[in-house]
Parts: structure tokens; sequence; C-alpha cells
């Protein structure tokens, strides 16, 4: 979810069924070994999302890593609001229909 939401889009390309989608995900390469998809990420944010996208259970960060990554370390020191965010959202949207 967290690189879609990023990317704006579905990481995949579009598939015919189901059996499609699982034999990417299991066999073809993580999304974020895509250029497209690497162009729309910073670095830092690419690292973890690739990170945690590793085939290997063995080899995603825990929690604790997860916690002390730079990604994440740097948004809990930015001030957040997502009420006053979301508020302005809503107050655009109805404004622009």
């Amino acid at each position: 979810m967290a690189l879609e939401g990023a990317c704006g889009a579905f990481p995949y390309p579009a598939f015919a069924n189901y059996f499609d989608v699982v034999s990417t995900i299991v066999d073809g390469p993580v999304p974020t070994e895509n250029p497209a998809v690497q162009q729309q990420l910073g670095v830092e944010l690419h690292n973890l999302v690739h990170a945690c996208l590793n085939k290997d259970p063995a080899l995603r960060p825990d929690v604790l890593a997860l916690k002390g990554h730079p990604y994440v370390t740097r948004q809990q020191s930015a001030p957040c609001d997502l009420g006053a965010y979301l508020r302005s959202t809503m107050a655009h949207v109805g404004a622009s229909s």
C-alpha cells in the first residue's frame, strides 16, 4: 500500500487474471526494481520499500530496523497535523465540485 500510495498507482502492470498476479508477485522482480517506480520515490523511501519487499523474509527489516530507518526517523521529526490536512483537502474537493 505504501508503494501504491507513493506512486499514485498500482505498481504492477495490468493482469488478465488472478494467476498472473500471483505469478508476477512470486516469480517476478519486486516493483521497486522498475526504473519508472524508482523515479517516483526519493532515495530513502525507495530503500525502505525495497527492503520490505525482499522475497526472502529473513532479509526483510524487523520492526526495530524499520523504526531506525532514515526515512522513518525523518518523518517522525516532521510535524504533521493529519486533521488539518484532511480538512483542507476536503474543503478543496468541496470547492472544486
